[in-house]
């Protein structure tokens, strides 16, 4: 036999909760079934769970479309860099290539090299 300290209620089984209330002059007793409660609930718990999945996919993939945005930014620096000393260097090699090999030429060929 179950007591019940009134307002009060437990449960005879996981989906079944029963209360009772003391009236003046007799107990009553009711029942009420929160199965599709319990369903909701575990429904929610998994969607909860999806959806943090689903967070942790997005935070992931925002972390790498930064990275790429800033590989990509340092990629078109050093070609714009490329870019502008190219000229320069070609003519560098030019001269590097002419320079001759006697003592007085060397000085005066290799520091137009340098300057430029």
């Amino acid at each position: 036999m179950v007591f019940l300290i009134y307002p009060a209620y437990f449960y005879p089984n996981a989906d079944t909760r029963l209360s009772g209330k003391k009236l003046r002059t007799a107990n009553i007793f009711w029942t009420e079934d929160e199965g599709e409660l319990h369903k909701i609930e575990r429904k929610l718990i998994k969607a909860n769970e999806i959806t943090a999945s689903s967070n942790e996919l997005i935070r992931a993939e925002n972390e790498i479309k930064e990275e790429k945005a800033r590989v990509d930014f340092h990629n078109r620096t050093f070609e714009k860099i490329a870019e502008h000393i190219h000229p320069a260097q070609t003519r560098a090699i030019k001269y590097a290539t002419q320079i001759s090999t006697s003592a007085e030429d060397f000085r005066e060929e290799s520091a137009r090299v340098l300057v430029i």
